[in-house]
């Protein structure tokens, strides 16, 4: 067995394995060799071949994470599988080293992904970034009380085009939200096929302004029923982005008045959304949470440079063995600027691979981990690490890739 890169011409045998694996119809979907060519780097694209037969599958996506006031590159690991004939044969194992070797390769020093299956990853070194909820709203009313809402606008065609730059500002606030091209955006936000809604309507869009500036966008389908001749349909949020508290309430307000769609359901809110709040009976909200996004860092010192910190001053920070010190400085009264080099000498705080993951976005806070032994470290030491790592933002990762 050989794992290796795939050319163009192998992209629909790589699919097509993919299919039995993830259990789809590729027919179903027959432009998807074209888009998957669009989308990938395809010396990033690996198959494992057994005998002339791809038998396992993995790929990266090229992004941009954004991290508590900062960015950095992320390899975006995806499309990973192995057959049910060729498990237990290293192949997993071979197919991540490969794509770790792409991604130092290419300058990235993180990789993420959206595990399907949350014992596998954390053997890897990668850690739970961001959560999300699963919210469902019955018959919910959310009323302005008095506050003033942004203009609704429901636009097609290609004034679609106007949420990539709510987008763009939205991710540069939100730690866990990353870079979307414009292959990303023709291809993945903004086409659709029909098996993907079942008996729900396209995808609509509306978008929020105040005055000439735009404010958020709603991405979103409709799914008509009725109970005993009763309105039972559903609004199924696919996206909702907003830039500020105003332009939040108005997206709720608009989403929950919909007539004839009492019900309104969005698979991957942010765990800071404020519907809760916002509703008049908050236990009309239901709410499941799960994890979304994982990552792993490999360039510890070019990451944690890379990202803003509630608290000024200095942590050596221990990671598989390795000591790190990393130095805040001052920025009115908060951190500011950070610097971060490789030492000698023990840490004041210490964690694998995994760990720091789970911290970086500020989703977690280390007392957190150290409660169930994944960060070690003085008492004093760890509550500083939470000081530097809080984010004033959830992390949110909005689509899975």
């Amino acid at each position: 067995m050989e794992i290796r890169t795939i050319d163009a011409g192998e992209i629909g045998a790589w699919r097509h394995t993919m299919s039995k694996v993830f259990a789809f119809d590729p027919a179903a979907d027959p432009h998807g060799d074209e888009r998957l060519l669009a989308l990938l780097d395809l010396s990033r694209a690996f198959a494992c071949v057994d005998r002339g037969e791809i038998v396992a599958t993995a790929a990266a996506f090229d992004f941009r994470l954004s991290l508590p006031g900062g960015s950095v590159p992320m390899s975006g690991l995806t499309m990973v599988t192995v057959m049910p004939t060729h498990r237990r044969r290293g192949i997993l194992r071979g197919l991540i080293a490969h794509h770790l070797e792409a991604a130092k390769h290419h300058g990235d020093p993180l990789s993420g992904l959206w595990a399907s299956e949350a014992t596998i990853y954390g053997r890897f070194g990668y850690g739970i970034a961001t959560e999300s909820e699963s919210l469902t709203l019955n018959g919910v009313e959310v009323q302005a009380r008095g506050r003033a809402l942004d203009e609704a606008t429901w636009v097609s065609g290609d004034a679609v085009h106007e949420v990539c730059s709510v987008y763009q500002a939205a991710a540069a606030e939100r730690p866990g939200m990353f870079s979307r091209d414009a292959s990303w955006w023709k291809f993945r936000r903004f086409s659709e096929r029909p098996d993907q809604r079942g008996a729900a309507s396209p995808r609509a869009y509306v978008v929020f302004r105040r005055g000439e500036v735009l404010t958020g966008y709603l991405a979103f389908r409709q799914r008509l029923s009725f109970e005993q001749g009763v309105a039972a349909g559903s609004v199924e949020i696919d996206e909702l982005v907003t830039l500020d508290a105003q332009a939040e309430l108005s997206a709720w307000h608009y989403v929950t008045q919909v007539d004839l769609f009492p019900k309104v359901t969005w698979w991957n809110a942010p765990v800071d959304s404020a519907v809760t709040w916002l509703a008049t009976d908050r236990r009309r909200v239901s709410r499941l949470r799960r994890d979304t996004m994982w990552l792993r860092v490999d360039d510890v010192a070019r990451v944690l440079a890379a990202r803003s910190y509630g608290l000024e001053g200095t942590l050596r920070i221990g990671v598989d063995g390795e000591t790190f010190a990393l130095e805040v400085a001052a920025r009115e009264g908060v951190g500011g600027p950070a610097r971060c080099v490789r030492v000698d000498g023990e840490a004041e705080v210490a964690m694998d691979r995994a760990a720091l993951g789970s911290i970086l976005l500020g989703g977690f806070a280390p007392s957190m981990l150290a409660r169930v032994g994944r960060v070690q470290g003085t008492a004093t030491a760890v509550a500083r690490a939470d000081q530097m790592f809080a984010s004033a933002v959830a992390p949110w990762c909005p689509e899975v890739f």
